[in-house]
């Protein structure tokens, strides 16, 4: 990502309402989808900047965490503050997600 541009990603995620497959050293209720977002570069800070209409959004350093309530397609955006290791200046961009909650798992 580049200072000041837009990018969008796609993400297709099951309703928090569905049971979840048992893994082994994992809590069976998993409801949440997680996104690390680290960098080589400098510090990450994310600021929510269009909230979800069927479900709940965090964003807090590199992660953001999405848990949908309805099935549908929701949609929000989060904007990132990074610092540019080779100019020492603070860089602005956002992300769109364009998310598809569906009702089982895929």
């Amino acid at each position: 990502m580049n200072d000041g541009q837009t990018v969008t990603e796609t993400l297709k995620i099951v309703v928090a309402s569905v049971g979840r497959a048992h893994i082994a050293g994992k809590p069976d209720q998993r409801p949440w989808c997680i996104e690390n977002r680290h960098s080589l570069g400098g510090h990450y800070s994310n600021r929510i900047v269009e909230s979800p209409k069927l479900g709940q959004v965090s964003a807090n350093d590199y992660r953001i965490s999405y848990r949908g309530n309805k099935v549908g397609h929701d949609r929000f955006t989060v904007e990132r503050r990074w610092l540019n290791p080779h100019t020492n200046g603070w860089y602005t961009g956002r992300i769109v997600y364009e998310v598809d909650v569906v009702p089982e798992p895929f």
